[in-house]
């Protein structure tokens, strides 16, 4: 009997090992992969530059805008009558509101990292929204909703704006544009999947905190859609060079 279980250990520890090393091999593999994957966008003529360019503007909207809202915020502006917003008394939902979309953009730089291609797009959809976003926050002057709880952002509110609550970043939302875009790039069922549950509850969340007018929200996602398409000439640029 002590023969047999000793026989069983024997066994059971060799198929272990087996396992783990078949799955160091398809570990191995799979950075091999994303290796290959991200050597051959290098080489490909453009994509270099086109990243590089892309990650610098990226950074100068960061800077620009960080003055930029708090011209916004000293301006007089119109205040909107919202039915729906009338209809729902504002909540702190901004821990949750913020868990959610940290959540989701960790997952999504984790699925498009796998693509360099698409991960390139996504950052030049998101170049194009917040470029867009400047220019409708400049002309659009709008006054924040009544009853507004600003957002507490764990991150940001640390390191920009200079200890500034922004209440004026209104029209159009940023927070919905970006889930719209991981929404619009994903391919997998599941992911996709996910991203829109996200852009839906964050939706819902930042309108229950009246820190958005709807026509905000619904703002985003035409102008969103738009982007994606302005993305799609520029990645089609690449592919043909």
């Amino acid at each position: 009997m002590s023969r047999l279980l000793l026989h069983y250990t024997e066994e059971k520890i060799k198929v272990h090992s087996i396992i783990i090393a078949l799955q160091k091999v398809k570990e191995d593999r799979s950075i091999h992969q994303l290796k290959f994957k991200w050597l051959q966008a290098f080489r490909t003529k453009g994509f270099q530059l086109s990243l590089i360019i892309t990650l610098i503007y990226f950074g100068g909207l960061v800077v620009f805008m960080n003055h930029f809202f708090s011209y916004i915020e000293n301006r007089e502006g119109i205040l909107l009558n919202d039915w729906i917003l009338n209809q729902l008394e504002p909540v702190d939902l901004s821990t949750y509101i913020f868990g959610v979309i940290y959540s989701v953009l960790l997952v999504g730089l984790l699925y498009f990292f796998n693509t360099p291609f698409l991960l390139l797009r996504v950052l030049q959809t998101i170049v194009i929204i917040y470029s867009l976003r400047i220019i409708t926050l400049y002309f659009i002057k709008l006054d924040p909703p009544k009853g507004i709880i600003p957002l507490s952002d764990p991150f940001v509110q640390k390191i920009a704006y200079n200890g500034i609550v922004i209440t004026k970043d209104l029209f159009f939302s940023g927070h919905a544009a970006i889930l719209l875009i991981l929404f619009l790039a994903a391919s997998n069922t599941w992911v996709k999947l996910l991203f829109l549950v996200s852009l839906l509850f964050v939706s819902i969340m930042l309108l229950w905190q009246h820190v958005h007018y709807t026509v905000d929200v619904l703002g985003a996602i035409i102008f969103t859609l738009w982007a994606w398409t302005i993305s799609k000439r520029l990645s089609n640029l690449h592919q043909q060079n």
